[in-house]
């Protein structure tokens, strides 16, 4: 009777861990789609109410909107071609690659809230 429990509790443990991978690993792809398409309503869609903008070290706090005003700026200025990456549990970390054949580091640190991934951070150098 214990062995039967400790299986049905295993087993729910696993779905939930896969259930939580499954939806983190679909933000992962789509912001990283974003990214790479230069698609900044996309992108601003996982953003939370308050990101840290890092641009070659230059830091700042801004609300969401700001943040998508900046990143659009930057897009524009420097159409994406290309965006790959690996992630380190929250911590994402790529290369972007421009129309002009010029690459960028692009970091972005993920968070849940409320269950859903937002942005807390997104680095540029």
């Amino acid at each position: 009777m214990k062995r039967a429990i400790y299986l049905v509790v295993f087993g729910v443990i696993v779905f939930f861990v896969f259930l939580f991978e499954k939806t983190q690993n679909s933000d992962y792809i789509a912001i990283n789609n974003a990214i790479g398409n230069g698609k900044v309503e996309s992108l601003s869609a996982y953003f939370a109410p308050e990101i840290k903008l890092n641009f070659n070290n230059t830091q700042n706090i801004c609300t969401k909107s700001q943040a998508a005003k900046v990143i659009g700026d930057f897009f524009d200025k420097h159409k994406p071609q290309e965006y790959t990456s690996s992630h380190n549990r929250n911590y994402f970390f790529g290369t972007m690659t421009t129309s002009e054949g010029i690459s960028y580091k692009v970091d972005y640190t993920l968070k849940t809230v409320n269950n859903q991934s937002v942005i807390t951070g997104l680095y540029v150098y």
